[in-house]
């Protein structure tokens, strides 16, 4: 919904189905803790620049992800 500004900690720990994410929403600032970890599919994030907080460890263990770009404004 267009009301996000946060995604919950480990909201899609060990998802197994995404390999492209873009975060478009220019409402969401936050990116919770451990929010991707252990995803083996993830190979590509995209994040708009009003994400100014990543929580800790939010990629860990992603062993595909290859790009993780940030996007103007």
């Amino acid at each position: 919904p267009s009301t996000v500004t946060y995604i919950a900690d480990s909201t899609f720990e060990s998802c197994k189905r995404f390999e492209f994410v873009c975060f478009f929403l220019r409402i969401l600032t936050t990116i919770g803790s451990v929010l991707f970890s252990n995803c083996t599919r993830l190979r590509t994030l995209q994040i708009h620049p009003f994400v100014n907080t990543i929580g800790e460890f939010a990629f860990e263990n992603c062993k595909t992800l290859e790009l993780i770009q940030f996007l103007p404004k």
